[in-house]
């Protein structure tokens, strides 16, 4: 797992390391034992499907998830939102 996260670190230097990291790592490696691969998928995981974006505090992205999961719970789940 140390290698995944400081090769990616060193892949997306903007990103750099951020805790949280090692719970996606840990889920991928129980199911595909091979380490290079495993990076490989992860990258993908943070580049194409975009969830680098979680780990980048200052992107405007990030300052709109709360508001975005008040209002999905308030409409969706209004019991829960109460």
């Amino acid at each position: 797992m140390k290698n995944i996260i400081t090769a990616y670190a060193c892949l997306d230097p903007d990103v750099g390391y951020c805790v949280g990291y090692n719970y996606t790592i840990a889920l991928l490696l129980r199911f595909i034992e091979d380490e290079e691969m495993t990076f490989w998928c992860f990258v993908g995981l943070m580049k194409i499907i975009g969830w680098r974006k979680f780990f980048i505090m200052d992107d405007p992205f990030f300052s709109k998830v709360p508001c975005a999961v008040e209002k999905m719970l308030r409409n969706k789940v209004p019991h829960l939102y109460s």
